[in-house]
């Protein structure tokens, strides 16, 4: 029997003690700088350390993960800021961020057809709600036919790939 953990695949890496680390950066940060929630450095710190799994040990199952965590941080940190506002940005984010994870699956040999989908969709929500702070305008009218186009582009490549010997 063979017991599956972040340490497996060779030496063992004290994750625990990288956690510590970043949260205890962040605390220190937040002392320094008011503005920043401890909330949003813990979800940063979190995102942070799975990526170092992803990135540093090559866990493929710490990719979305990363990618989500990281974006909901990045989100919750611009917001604390004030460089980020109004409503949508998490999603916005968060669906970018299944996006990226969905891009990077055929390069680390795995499936994440969910991802495309849940990152549409939370894409075009958050770019419909954070509409209205952007410079320029970005209606429905705009959004729908960028959606078609890449639910378009997504079939023919699609089925490109399934016409592959």
């Amino acid at each position: 029997m063979r017991q599956y953990s972040w340490s497996t695949s060779g030496a063992s890496f004290p994750w625990f003690a990288v956690l510590l680390l970043v949260l205890g950066i962040g605390l220190l940060i937040e002392i320094l700088v008011p503005d920043l929630s401890i909330g949003s450095l813990f979800i940063l710190a979190t995102g942070l350390v799975f990526g170092a799994a992803w990135l540093y040990r090559g866990i493929v199952g710490a990719t979305m993960p990363a990618l989500v965590m990281t974006a909901w941080g990045l989100a919750s940190v611009g917001r604390d800021f004030g460089v980020l506002t109004g409503d949508g940005w998490n999603t916005l984010l968060i669906g970018i961020a299944f996006l990226i994870g969905w891009g990077l699956a055929g390069m680390q040999g795995t499936r994440r057809g969910y991802a495309l989908w849940v990152g549409a969709i939370l894409g075009i929500i958050g770019l419909a709600d954070v509409s209205d702070t952007l410079p320029f305008d970005i209606g429905l009218a705009v959004v729908i036919p960028l959606a078609m186009i890449g639910i378009g582009v997504y079939m023919v490549w699609k089925s490109r790939q399934s016409q592959r010997p």
